[in-house]
């Protein structure tokens, strides 16, 4: 059963009233990734933000932490193919 305090979570759909915000800042339009951000505008800062249920909050600081500590990132173009493939290995240990 549902009531008025029920959101929808914007990325499974999931209906209920624990929605956490995710509020994200870059200079970037965030909007190119296709995926329904809100934009909120805090003392001139531009925020975009997604309104989630805890498990896919927690997915989403998931993703951030795998990406923050991935070494896949240090692959450059200056690398030669086998060290590019070097990388690739080392990160897949």
């Amino acid at each position: 059963m549902t009531n008025e305090s029920d959101e929808r979570c914007q990325r499974c759909g999931i209906v209920g009233q624990d929605r956490r915000a995710l509020f994200m800042a870059c200079f970037y339009e965030m909007q190119e990734l296709n995926i329904n951000f809100q934009k909120q505008n805090i003392d001139g800062q531009i925020f975009y933000t997604l309104r989630v249920c805890k498990d896919c909050r927690a997915k989403w600081m998931e993703s951030i932490q795998h990406w923050f500590n991935s070494k896949i990132h240090l692959i450059t173009e200056q690398q030669t193919a086998e060290e590019k493939l070097e990388t690739i290995r080392n990160f897949l240990l």
